[in-house]
């Protein structure tokens, strides 16, 4: 791969012809507000439904960790674009069956299962469309982590950059993200729409029709390391976070319990050096129902 560089200015080879480049403030696609985040060199758009990006923003949206939409993959994302029929994220809430069974490749039976799997797809944990809908910075780990800091996922329009750093595993570069993307009115009118058509965005109630348990870890936090030996460790983490505690990243002070499986990393070491209590996999099954 070869890197450019600048190696000098060679002003005796302008002919007077040269004018200053003056770079545009808005988004050529839509004429959204164009953002460059301090620190970085690229300049982006910060609206979400805009058509240069929005193909790759809902396939991400329907994306197995994301939404999880079934049906919606990437030839089917190309033609309700190229036919108008969605010419934003909340346009996928307003098909008709009609209009979806008419697509090249398409029939009423598929279309059928497109409007479930997009009407099924409203009860997703709240985290999970704040996955979706694909802030900058914003991750999977990230979005649970801000959504178990409010009540409402739009309750993060109202946080200051410095409240949002005082979130544990948020730091200035996601906080700039998140007040970059609330900042466009488009991105707000966006989120209360998706609100209007029905999308959970509670963040501290289950979603409709998951099984509602006991809260045995709340207020517990957890770190993960090493292999299980019958749980994956996403299987661990949904376990932990459905009786109200937190799995993060790495271990601290903070950390009330790690979770030790086969060939464990540094964080058990960590854990050791800090005395933070470790357990197996059998702890972990013996507290599911009535904590430690």
């Amino acid at each position: 791969e070869i890197i450019p560089k600048v190696l000098a200015s060679l002003p005796d080879k302008r002919d007077g012809s040269q004018r200053p480049f003056k770079f545009p403030t808005e988004c050529p696609s839509c004429g959204g507000p164009i953002v460059r985040p301090e620190g970085e060199v690229a300049h982006r758009c910060e609206n979400i439904d805009c058509p240069a990006q929005l193909r790759r923003r809902i396939e991400h949206f329907a994306s197995r960790r994301a939404m999880d939409i079934e049906g919606l993959g990437t030839k089917l994302v190309e033609s309700l674009l190229e036919e108008g029929l969605v010419k934003g994220i909340p346009d996928l809430y307003r098909l008709e069956k009609e209009a979806v069974a008419g697509l090249e490749r398409m029939g009423e039976k598929s279309a059928e299962n497109l409007l479930n799997g997009l009407e099924k797809s409203k009860q997703n944990p709240a985290h999970r469309l704040l996955h979706g809908i694909g802030i900058r910075h914003v991750g999977e780990h990230v979005a649970e982590v801000l959504c178990s800091s409010v009540q409402d996922l739009r309750d993060l329009e109202k946080k200051t950059a410095e409240e949002l750093e005082e979130i544990e595993e948020v730091g200035p570069v996601v906080a700039q993200a998140i007040q970059d993307f609330f900042a466009a009115e488009h991105n707000r009118e966006v989120f209360e729409q998706l609100a209007e058509l029905g999308l959970n965005f509670d963040c501290k109630t289950a979603a409709s029709g998951a099984e509602q348990v006991d809260q045995v870890f709340e207020g517990l936090q957890f770190v993960l390391t090493g292999t299980l030996p019958n749980l994956t460790r996403d299987e661990a983490k949904a376990l932990i976070q459905e009786r109200g505690g937190r799995v993060t990243g790495s271990v601290s002070k903070k950390t009330n319990y790690v979770l030790v499986g086969a060939d464990p990393g540094s964080k058990a070491d960590k854990a050791e050096k800090l005395g933070v209590p470790m357990i197996s996999e059998e702890d972990l099954n013996t507290a599911l129902k009535k904590g430690f």
